[in-house]
């Protein structure tokens, strides 16, 4: 039990360390907070597993230049706070994966729900950035402003989303 214990936490490391970070804005210049929360309340039990993560694109939308901001699964904190240049369109995508296990093999079930935002950040806001669970693989995409309790006025969403995350950049030779 130990050494399955270690290799999965060694395979975690590997993985984790293939995908590209988010860098945050600096304090000195003017950004907005965006608050991601852990959206999902199933996933948790025997033979199930759920994870959510939270990315920012850039203007391109390429998959394999996004950035991840959050990631969340059963075992850690229920949001992350992280500071994006004010002015420029912020450009959010989401993804939450459903995991079903039977028997010990890989997933037998693998089901997904993936959105993505735009919207332009203000200095010195906050948005709360969740993607909702509605149903077991169904998922929305939220972003609020919670100075005013609505959505930025110019926010674009797109509810289903083709690009999948984590990215996973190929390592230099």
């Amino acid at each position: 039990m130990r050494i399955k214990l270690g290799l999965a936490a060694l395979a975690c490391l590997v993985v984790t360390a293939c995908v590209t970070t988010y860098e945050e804005v600096d304090a000195t210049s003017p950004f907005g907070t965006l608050q991601f929360e852990k959206g999902y309340t199933t996933g948790y039990g025997f033979g199930r597993s759920t994870s959510q993560e939270y990315a920012i694109a850039d203007e391109s939308w390429a998959c394999d230049r996004v950035r991840r901001a959050a990631f969340f699964t059963w075992n850690n904190d229920e949001r992350v706070d992280r500071r994006i240049a004010a002015g420029p369109p912020a450009r959010l995508v989401a993804n939450t994966t459903y995991f079903m296990y039977q028997g010990g093999g890989p997933p037998t079930l693998n089901n997904q729900c993936a959105a993505r935002a735009t919207f332009t950040p203000e200095a010195g806001r906050t948005y709360r950035v969740v993607h909702a669970e509605l149903s077991p693989v169904r998922c929305e995409l939220q972003v609020i402003d919670t100075s005013t309790g609505a959505p930025p006025p110019d926010l674009e969403l797109q509810q289903s989303y083709g690009c999948s995350t984590p990215t996973r950049q190929p390592r230099a030779s």
